[in-house]
Order: structure tokens, then C-alpha cells, then sequence
């Protein structure tokens, strides 16, 4: 295949522009879309300290480099957050290479495990939890929950002003298809880039939000950039791997459709803000003291089942 800009040797299909590009070409693309997010967003301001939630895989990894090449230019701190969610076999090794690149790059990084937060690991949760319950819970649930109230806590423990996620594209359509199924209104607006939930919320920015999972891999082996590609062993289990499932084959029938449906989600959203945001009210958790919408937040819930389920063990 030869490339669509230049003649030279392709490196990758982009179906959905109708182009291939070879490696130098890629890159260039890839880089400007990073910028103009950047631009368009304003995801970055001077004096920002900015906490990378980094897991060793591609996309936090990326996020972390993009960041760092960044800093210096833009004027403000970075530093990367670790969760250890406690899953034997598969965690220990992104960890280790998570490490790795914080110490190369020069970033000061800091690891909470779910372990020391909440006193369990989720091998722990997954065992403790019986299967015979009226409402079985994915372990995609508790860790996503617990994951979020780590990130948030210990950012701003840490005096952080905004959270870097790695999530991209495909992350950010099976999210908003997953809750646009439900009818959970309250979820997908909390989806739109910039409403503000709570003083106590750090704020979220996403670099790679509208960039496709393909592109994303294809980037950093061509870099040859040091990420964890295994897959999580718990990651079959839930709801998400059927709307990658469901999603990917529109896309493969498709091209193009994911970035529509983004697109038009984004649109949509900046309309339902004004209708619908000022108009969902937030309590403070009994247990926690953090923001909820109920008397109790997801976390605390949880947390409560889990600790009678092992009490009885």
C-alpha cells in the first residue's frame, strides 16, 4: 500500500478518511489532532497541576507522554497516580511498567492500592461476593467505583487541579451507548466535557477523546513506546465488552460511525446542559462526606456490602 499523502510506504488504513498513511504521515496526523484537542478544549492551563491517572497500559501511557512533552511549555506541575486494584497475574506487571516510564520521563508518581483505601483487594471482592445474590455485581462495577473515589480522593489530597484519563474514543462511545441503553440521564450528562459536578470533584480531561483505539496502538508501537498490552482478566464480564462488540461492528460496516456518534452525542449534550444540569441537585454522602445523589454514594453502598459479605465468611 502506498501512502495517500506522500507515495511512500503505508504503515496504516484509515477507513474511515479513505487514507493510508506511512509512518511519517501518521504521526503527523495524529500529532496535529492531539493539538487542535488541546486548543479547541483548553485542556491545559498555566500553573495546572495536572494528576495523571496512569494504569502502564497504551492509552494512560500515551497521556502521561503527551503530557510530559508539554510541561515545560505550558508551565505547569505533572505527576502520575497508580491504582493497584489487588488482580493477581495481571496488575503487578503494568504497575512495574507504569513505574518504568514515570522514572524515565522524570515524573514523580504515587501507587494506591484498593487494598490499603478500603481494606480489600478486588481478588478479594470477587471472591467474596456470592454468586446466588439477587443482584450480581461485574467486577467492572466495584472497579470502576472504587477506581473513580481513589483518583478523586488522592488528587486532591495531593493538591491536584485537574485528573488526565487515558480514555479514548471507543472508551468514551461504549460509556455513553452503556448509559443512553439504560435511560440513565444523570450518567450521560455527566459525560459532557465541561460541567462542573462539585467544588469537591477534581476535573477530568480526556487528550485522547476523540482519537479511535486502532490509532492509538498503532502510535505508540510505532514510537515504541514501553505499554502493557494484556488484557484484564475481569474485563469479559461486563456490560462494556458488549457494546465494543456492538459498536465495532457498525464501525466495520460503517466507517466513520463512531466519530458521528461522538460527535453527535457531544451536540446533543451542550443542549441537555442547559436543560437538565442546573436542575440535578447533589447530597453529601452520610459515610463519606463526598458528593452523591443519594443519602449514601456508590462507593460507601458498596463498601457496606462487601464488609458483611466477608464478615460472614
Amino acid at each position: 500500500m502506498e501512502c495517500s499523502k506522500c507515495g511512500g510506504r503505508g504503515v496504516i488504513s484509515i477507513r474511515y478518511l479513505g487514507q493510508v498513511l506511512c509512518k511519517e504521515c501518521f504521526f503527523n496526523y495524529f500529532q496535529e489532532k492531539i493539538r487542535k484537542t488541546f486548543v479547541q478544549q483548553r485542556l491545559i492551563s498555566k500553573n495546572d497541576r495536572v494528576a495523571v491517572a496512569l494504569s502502564g497500559g497504551k492509552d494512560s501511557t500515551l497521556t502521561l507522554y503527551i503530557l510530559n512533552n508539554l510541561r515545560q511549555k505550558e508551565k505547569f506541575e505533572l505527576f502520575a497516580l497508580i491504582v493497584d486494584e489487588g488482580i493477581r497475574g495481571y496488575r503487578e506487571k503494568s504497575i512495574e511498567l507504569a513505574v518504568r516510564n514515570c522514572e524515565f520521563l522524570g515524573v514523580n508518581y504515587h501507587i494506591v492500592s484498593f487494598k490499603d483505601f478500603f481494606g480489600f483487594s478486588l481478588d478479594e471482592v470477587v471472591n467474596s461476593w456470592p454468586d446466588t445474590l439477587k443482584e450480581p455485581r461485574s467486577p467492572c462495577t466495584f472497579c470502576g467505583v472504587f477506581r473513580r473515589r481513589i483518583l478523586n480522593n488522592t488528587a486532591r489530597e495531593l493538591n491536584a487541579t485537574k485528573i488526565a484519563t487515558g480514555h479514548n474514543l471507543d472508551d468514551n462511545i461504549q460509556t455513553l451507548f452503556m448509559n443512553v441503553v439504560r435511560g440513565d440521564v444523570k450518567s450521560i450528562l455527566k459525560s459532557y466535557p465541561e460541567r462542573k459536578i462539585s467544588k469537591s470533584f477534581v476535573k477530568r480531561i480526556k487528550p485522547l477523546a476523540n482519537i479511535p483505539e486502532k490509532e492509538i496502538a498503532a502510535y505508540v508501537l510505532l514510537k515504541k513506546i514501553p505499554v502493557y498490552f494484556g488484557e484484564c482478566p475481569y474485563s469479559w464480564e461486563g456490560m462494556r465488552n458488549l457494546m465494543r462488540e456492538t459498536i465495532n461492528s457498525v464501525e466495520n460496516f460503517m466507517p466513520g460511525a463512531k466519530i458521528n456518534f461522538y460527535n453527535y452525542m457531544l451536540n446533543t449534550l451542550s443542549l441537555m446542559k442547559k436543560r437538565f444540569i442546573g436542575k440535578i441537585e447533589l447530597k453529601t454522602c452520610e459515610i463519606c462526606g463526598e458528593p452523591s445523589s443519594h443519602d449514601i454514594c456508590k462507593a460507601c453502598q458498596l463498601v457496606q456490602q462487601i464488609n458483611n459479605f466477608m464478615k460472614k465468611e
